[in-house]
């Protein structure tokens, strides 16, 4: 008995002492008495949550996890860092980080909304929007399905089955997963994703028109935030157009009249034009097509066509009617005519 104890006391006293080491995070943690204590938590255990009272303590103060009725986790500098860099779109250099910060907050994967969970979740996502499907599928598998508190995290969560898919070059099942979300009401982001893995899918199943229509799905979902998704929406179907044979054979006899290619036009315009690419040059195969663009002719002001315009260029205004050429353009009216004297009766 006394050897049990003795391994018991241990095994404590080193719990305490890794979490000890472990990074902190300020917080608020709330009794089931009401009452609250504010110190840096550093981590917990089924049975136990650790903090300090105040940063550089050596030595973390415990309560038994049945006493809290809640931990609020205050956000760390260096995750704020990572995430500047998530939203500046530098998604290499903040999965680095998030993978780093995944690793220092271990001990907190216990608690709700956790760092150590947040940068996992991140990190994916950062891997989603560079295109890393390998790399994304290890680590979504290695991610599991940890209490995110958010609903669209936890839709995200459920929606890297469609990314799973495309990797493993499933194309029935991917088109069959995105049938079945159709009547499911979405964040724009994930309908987005959605829309583009099934227009993937089906493109890889010859099923072109079908896919042009899905790719117009992603592009206009969430066209501010998803430019990944946007980019290669457009790319992919600039690819579809070139790949259909009377759009082959018009770019072969020049014709400007094949409404596939004046689509294929317009929208190689968009993408130089709109800032569809966000900063990526339209790949050198597709150039070919903004020799389609559709034009708009402005006559000018003698009613001759003037110097064509492209779709992409705004319609100037007209300048503001002057009071004189209102005046000429007004219609004169009609004076009344003058009355005649009238002629003095003489007298009889």
């Amino acid at each position: 008995m006394k050897i049990l104890s003795k391994v018991a006391t241990l095994a404590v006293a080193l719990t305490v002492s890794a979490v000890a080491q472990q990074a902190s995070t300020p917080g608020t943690i709330t009794l089931s008495d009401g009452s609250t204590r504010n110190g840096y938590i550093v981590g917990s255990t089924k049975t136990s949550l650790f903090y300090l009272e105040n940063e550089g303590d050596e030595k973390p103060q415990s309560v038994r996890m049945s006493q809290v009725d809640g931990v609020y986790l205050m956000q760390p500098s260096d995750y704020t860092e990572a995430m500047e860099l998530y939203q500046d779109r530098k998604y290499s250099e903040a999965a680095k980080r998030f993978d780093e910060l995944k690793k220092k907050y271990k001990k907190l994967e216990l608690l709700p909304d956790n760092f150590h969970h947040l940068a996992g979740y991140y990190k994916l996502e950062c891997l989603r929007k560079q295109m890393d499907l390998p790399t994304l599928t290890k680590e979504v598998t290695n991610f599991g399905t940890p209490e995110l508190l958010r609903e669209y995290q936890q839709q995200q969560l459920e929606a890297y089955a469609f990314w799973t898919g495309i990797n493993a070059k499933a194309w029935g099942r991917v088109i069959r997963m995105a049938e079945d979300w159709q009547s499911k009401r979405l964040p724009v982001s994930i309908r987005a994703q959605v829309a583009y893995c099934h227009g993937l899918a089906l493109e890889k199943e010859g099923r072109s028109e079908d896919a042009l229509f899905a790719y117009a799905i992603a592009m206009t979902a969430d066209y501010t935030q998803s430019e990944v998704i946007v980019r290669n929406a457009v790319i992919n179907s600039l690819r579809v157009y070139k790949s259909l044979p009377a759009v082959e054979k018009a770019l072969k006899s020049k014709s400007a009249e094949q409404p596939d290619l004046v689509k294929a036009g317009a929208l190689a315009a968009l993408y130089e034009r709109a800032g569809l690419g966000a900063g990526v040059a339209l790949p050198a195969e597709y150039k070919v097509f903004l020799e389609y663009a559709p034009e708009v002719v402005v006559p000018d002001e003698k009613g001759k066509p003037a110097a064509a315009k492209d779709a992409g260029t705004p319609e100037k205004k007209k300048p503001a009617e002057t009071a004189k050429s209102a005046a000429q353009k007004k219609k004169p009216v009609a004076q009344p005519a003058p009355k005649k004297k009238a002629t003095p009766k003489k007298n009889k």
